[in-house]
């Protein structure tokens, strides 16, 4: 499976000859947005979601229709290849196994899709 969070040079050329040839991909795949990880965040297990509803889990339930489930912890979490499940919680992000995993161990496909959908959270804030 093609992810932009992977793609080097080629995406553009791939954005172009799609565009050429006006073809209209059925969901984001080439033009999907792509969060990459500063140093900081990637060492980091745990990183702050200021989405200005504390408490708010209502907020969460969008992330149920986008593989998320709902935890006994007050937020929603996705398991990722590797044994790396993620939670997002209407104040945090964390990564919650295995003891001592970072988001920099998700690889970038993974950290791009969850940073993605918390931020898309801080957004309809």
């Amino acid at each position: 499976m093609y992810h932009p969070a992977q793609a080097g040079p080629e995406l553009a050329l791939w954005a172009e000859t799609f565009a050429d040839y006006e073809i209209l991909p059925p969901f984001p795949q080439l033009g999907r947005e792509v969060h990459r990880m500063t140093a900081e965040q990637a060492a980091a297990r745990e990183l702050p979601l200021d989405t200005g509803r504390e408490g708010d889990l209502d907020m969460l339930h969008p992330l149920a229709a986008r593989g998320w489930r709902f935890n006994p912890n007050g937020g929603v979490e996705r398991d990722w290849p590797g044994g790396l499940p993620t939670q997002i919680t209407p104040h945090d992000i964390s990564v919650t196994a295995p003891a001592g995993a970072t988001f920099g161990d998700l690889g970038p496909v993974a950290a791009s899709e969850t940073l993605r959908d918390a931020y898309r959270l801080t957004s309809h804030a």
